[in-house]
């Protein structure tokens, strides 16, 4: 009982530090999926790869959809016929006709929505394109967050905000030079906070019962 009560204190005070802080940017998805072992990732792997485009999509999670729209264009869904290190299979998000310091691409997040992270990569080989998100909730702006990217490999940005849900995110490419379709990949949803505490409580004691019967039989 003294081992259960402990892990209640803990997760209550890991509760109380997620109201205490405003906003944390990740730039690394290590510790993204450290922050939040409870996770969702839309890898995009099951839509029709270009030429076919979407007028828009709605992926489905376990907290909620995620609606992806093009404003300028439609969206498709490239693989390494056009982005060489994505593995056999594996597709990205490509906003298509995308326009240089214009949002390109808005994400719709489900309600009670506070974390979200993805992998961007360059739409060009030649210029590592800079990314900017715009974060709302409802019509106020949460924060505008840059991310670097590169054309090779993948760049991680994820962000939680700790006092206001996530309603929507807005993505451009910030530059005047190259490619402006943003790509994305691995887009991860978080449950919100007193889910995934509500599921850290349900853990916690179903280890207690678990130990107490070994007690019992032992």
């Amino acid at each position: 009982m003294i081992k259960f009560t402990k892990l209640a204190v803990i997760l209550c005070f890991a509760a109380t530090a997620l109201t205490a802080k405003a906003q944390v940017i990740y730039n690394s998805r290590a510790a993204f999926d450290l922050a939040h072992p409870i996770n969702y990732v839309i890898d995009f792997n099951g839509y029709t790869p270009g030429p076919f485009q979407y007028a828009s999509v709605t992926a489905p999670t376990p907290y909620g959809d995620v609606l992806f729209v093009s404003p300028q264009g439609n969206v498709e869904f490239l693989g390494n016929g056009n982005i060489p290190f994505l593995g056999a299979g594996n597709l990205a998000l490509y906003a298509f006709n995308g326009q240089p310091f214009t949002d390109s691409l808005t994400i719709t997040l489900s309600a009670n929505s506070f974390s979200f992270g993805t992998d961007v990569i360059s739409p060009s080989t030649t210029v590592p394109e800079p990314y900017q998100f715009t974060i709302f909730s409802g019509s106020t702006v949460l924060a505008i967050v840059d991310s670097p990217s590169v054309s090779s490999a993948y760049t991680f940005i994820g962000y939680d905000s700790l006092t206001s849900p996530i309603t929507s995110i807005k993505v451009q490419i910030a530059n005047a030079v190259g490619s402006f379709e943003p790509t994305l990949d691995n887009f991860t949803v978080v449950p919100e906070p007193s889910t995934w505490l509500a599921s850290g409580f349900a853990l916690a004691a179903m280890v207690f019962v678990g130990r107490r019967r070994a007690r019992i039989r032992g």
